[in-house]
C-alpha cells in the first residue's frame, strides 16, 4: 500500500495489513483522530503536536482476531512517535520516562 508519500508502507508483517486500506479504517483512524487530536506521547512530554496516526494501544499480539483489530483499543500519535517510540515499545523494550541530571535514561 502506498502513502501519501509514494513509498510503500510496510506493517510489519500484520495479518491484517490488508484491513488498513478499506473504508472502515478511515473511518475508524477519523473518529480517533476527532476523539484525541493530540498526540499522547508528545502530550506526555509536554508537547502539543497534532496527532496523524490511529494507533493500536496493544499492537498486534498472536493470536489477535479481526474483531479485536476493530475494536482496538486505540490511541492517537503523530507519524514521527509512532515510528520510534511506539515501534520500539511494541518490539518489548522498556518505556523510558527521561533523564535524570547526568543524561542516564529514568525508567
Amino acid at each position: 500500500m502506498y502513502g501519501k508519500t509514494g513509498r510503500v508502507r510496510q506493517r510489519g508483517g500484520s495479518a491484517f495489513a490488508h484491513l488498513y486500506g478499506t473504508a472502515r479504517w478511515q473511518r475508524t483512524r477519523k473518529a480517533q483522530l476527532e476523539q484525541e487530536p493530540l498526540c499522547v506521547f508528545c502530550k506526555r512530554r509536554g508537547l502539543t503536536v497534532l496527532a496523524s496516526v490511529c494507533n493500536h494501544v496493544n499492537g498486534h499480539p498472536a493470536g489477535e482476531t479481526e474483531q479485536q483489530f476493530w475494536e482496538g483499543p486505540f490511541n492517537s500519535l503523530c507519524n514521527d512517535c509512532h515510528n520510534s517510540d511506539q515501534a520500539r515499545l511494541e518490539r518489548g523494550a522498556r518505556q523510558i520516562r527521561g533523564c535524570d541530571e547526568a543524561g542516564w535514561p529514568v525508567e
